[in-house]
């Protein structure tokens, strides 16, 4: 698969470039979550929701979901690809904070582990149409 990477030229500019990435080789390095971790991450979603409120939880953090464990034993957490940047910069750091509070790292995945793990696109289907029969009852 090749992916597209984003990174900074020798002047200083952005600039962008495909990488090819194998996906066995991302899969190999994670496996997945137990129950002791599925309950860490329970517990540092409350954190969460406690550190930030309800509507910025909602909007922002409520998405996150566990998909793996690395190899070091970090929580490994999807974030929707839309907001993946916005997450990791505006609450990174808490993320971490959180974790720490339970002893356990935490790393928000790649794209490259996203879509190793069958996350290309988090976004909720779209519902099917329903149809609305206004029935009235004439005489």
């Amino acid at each position: 698969m090749i992916i597209e990477q984003t990174f900074l030229s020798e002047r200083g500019r952005k600039r962008t470039r495909g990488v090819r990435v194998d996906l066995d080789e991302v899969r190999r390095g994670l496996g997945l979550p137990g129950v002791a971790d599925r309950g860490d991450w329970e517990r540092v979603r409350t954190l969460l929701l406690e550190a930030v409120g309800e509507s910025q939880f909602e909007i922002w953090l409520a998405p996150l979901e566990l998909i793996a464990i690395d190899t070091s034993g970090a929580l490994v957490v999807a974030a929707p690809a839309a907001t993946w940047s916005w997450v990791r910069d505006r609450f990174g750091r808490l993320l971490t904070r959180c974790s720490q509070q339970l002893s356990r790292e935490l790393r928000l995945a790649d794209e490259p582990e996203r879509r190793a793990l069958g996350r290309q696109d988090e976004r909720p289907a779209l519902a099917a149409p329903t149809t609305r029969i206004n029935q009235q009852e004439v005489s």
